[in-house]
């Protein structure tokens, strides 16, 4: 009988603690299976581009501003103080500034800026427009339709070509051409290999369509008398006609300002020498290429074309 209790006793005790292990383990269990607390971490926002520091770049009509001074576009580079202080402040303000320097001149001056977080793109708008951003419409002619894309003189011997993608601006700035300048860069371009000019041109070679290329220019093609300041690829550089890899035609809108016969027509025979007069358009016929300037009281068009031999 003693023998039967005490079986019986460590039976139920077995029982007991095998029903305690099982329920631990399920506890156990149940707390491995629930997720980790989610912990909520703030990712601390870049600083945008201050005015003053923007300040020091761009002045509010679009010119170089200070940071830049003590050298010229089409010059000498800056010295390596100079240049060592202008990468020093790109550091610290995110900002990326490029000095496009060959042949020991300075060819253009290169400044992006993008605005992190939410509103970026408004940060992007607002210094876009200190620097005279321009926009279509207004006042009689509807709401302001505000350009992504332009071009501008900032009267300080600079030709400012900048572009606004979302939360980003980029600005660039080359020395702006004379017509005699300009006519030499129209001239030097027909007949040479597209691919060569698309290399050396980098951004400022686009495509257009099959055959049709845009070669920006510094050169302020339209007049600031216009109906509209857009600026459509006509008013940016050379329109290029390409075939078999080979430039044959050149082609620009010339500038309000210049369209007066006793300002351009001057400058244009000093280039290519006597023209033949037919109503508004003036023809220069040379061994390889025919120049046709059409004049009128308030635009006008320059193109090159390589002659059938």
């Amino acid at each position: 009988m003693c023998h039967q209790g005490v079986s019986a006793k460590i039976l139920v005790g077995f029982i007991v603690g095998a029903s305690a292990l099982a329920v631990g383990k399920a506890a156990t269990s149940k707390r491995s299976a629930e997720p980790p607390p989610v912990v909520e971490r703030k990712v601390k926002e870049k600083p945008w581009l201050g005015k003053e520091a923007a300040a020091q770049v761009v002045s509010e009509g679009g010119a170089m501003g200070p940071l830049f001074d003590g050298f010229d576009l089409g010059g000498a580079p800056p010295d390596a103080k100079h240049r060592a202080l202008i990468a020093e402040f790109a550091r610290k303000n995110d900002v990326t500034i490029d000095l496009d320097v060959r042949g020991g001149v300075l060819q253009s001056v290169r400044f992006e800026v993008s605005y992190g977080g939410c509103c970026g793109y408004e940060a992007a708008d607002l210094f876009a427009r200190r620097i005279g951003r321009p926009f279509n419409g207004g006042g009689c002619f509807g709401e302001k339709e505000w350009l992504n894309d332009w071009a501008a003189s900032p009267g300080d011997g600079t030709r400012l070509r900048a572009k606004v993608d979302v939360n980003t601006v980029t600005l660039r700035w080359d020395a702006e051409l004379t017509v005699p300048e300009l006519l030499a860069r129209a001239d030097g371009v027909i007949g040479r290999p597209a691919d060569a000019i698309g290399r050396r041109a980098g951004d400022r070679w686009i495509s257009l369509e099959r055959g049709k290329f845009l070669l920006e220019q510094p050169y302020p093609f339209e007049g600031l008398d216009s109906w509209t300041r857009a600026t459509r690829s006509f008013d940016l550089g050379f329109h290029l006609g390409v075939a078999d890899n080979r430039v044959t035609s050149v082609a620009f809108a010339l500038r309000a300002d210049d369209l007066a016969e006793k300002t351009l027509i001057p400058q244009l025979a000093a280039h290519w020498g006597a023209a033949t007069k037919q109503g508004d358009a003036w023809t220069w016929t040379k061994v390889d290429r025919t120049i046709t300037a059409q004049l009128g009281d308030r635009s006008g068009t320059l193109e090159i074309a390589l002659r059938d031999r």
